[in-house]
């Protein structure tokens, strides 16, 4: 059996997040990262580079033999944005194994359509504010995506990384029960929030209250189980989840100040 064990990754400081106070940043392409967040996504790949080597040479005890975990080297995609691939690129170049990094559209973060790059005290009225409110998953700006659309790409994006890992030909071998496969995904808040949701099947309404930081990490495990459709609407749908760590900052080097 196959478990896959997924590390989301929010991308580092960016502009927009030096303004993200006043200004709705979303897909805007004007975010690259900040000199702070290009160090921080340096200290990143140090940190990923630890936890993967701490997950690749641990042992565990099987039926009172020690046994060492099969683990299929690590893979990693990115968002297409350019601040999440700048985040993925340095980080990958602290790690001593070679990734491919390979991109995954529906990884990109909320598209705030017309609010893109406006100003939060011209769009967040209080009408706005108590529309919001009513129904957090299904309210979208003019042209944009509302929380389900992101979650519901977010699990194809899943899907469609898991595809890629078996496209890879990565077989079980003989005599080992399991199988871990470790993926980096370098993508953004707010994609990390609505997955975080989906996997507890918590109120919308939750996912607002999520923190995940800049360079922070989300470590799920999921068990897949066998499915006949070739989409999914929820979580659960592709088989059993495990949240390890959310907002995880991997020892607060990503949050590091220079």
């Amino acid at each position: 059996m196959i478990r896959f064990r997924w590390f989301f990754i929010r991308h580092t400081e960016s502009e927009a997040n030096v303004q993200e106070r006043w200004r709705i940043a979303g897909r805007s392409e004007a975010a690259r990262l900040t000199e702070r967040g290009e160090r921080q996504a340096r200290l990143l790949g140090q940190g990923i580079a630890r936890r993967l080597q701490a997950l690749l040479g641990q042992d565990r005890k099987v039926d009172d033999v020690v046994q060492r975990p099969l683990y299929l080297s690590p893979v990693a995609f990115t968002s297409p944005l350019t601040r999440a691939q700048q985040t993925a690129r340095l980080a990958l170049a602290e790690v001593s194994w070679p990734l491919e990094l390979a991109q995954i559209d529906d990884l990109a973060e909320i598209n705030q359509g017309l609010w893109e790059d406006a100003l939060r005290s011209e769009v967040y009225t209080p009408e706005t504010l108590q529309a919001m409110a009513r129904n957090p998953y299904e309210f979208r700006a003019p042209g944009g995506e509302a929380q389900r659309d992101v979650e519901q790409r977010a699990l194809r994006a899943i899907l469609a990384m898991m595809q890629r890992v078996k496209q890879l030909q990565l077989q079980r071998r003989d005599g080992v029960e399991q199988i871990d496969v470790l993926v980096l995904v370098f993508t953004h808040g707010y994609v990390c929030k609505c997955l975080v949701r989906s996997v507890l099947d918590a109120s919308p309404h939750f996912t607002g209250q999520i923190q995940v930081d800049n360079g922070a990490m989300v470590e799920l495990w999921l068990e897949p189980q066998p499915r006949e459709e070739a989409s999914v609407t929820k979580a659960s749908s592709l088989g059993t989840w495990t949240i390890v760590r959310i907002n995880d900052t991997w020892g607060s080097l990503a949050q590091a100040v220079f």
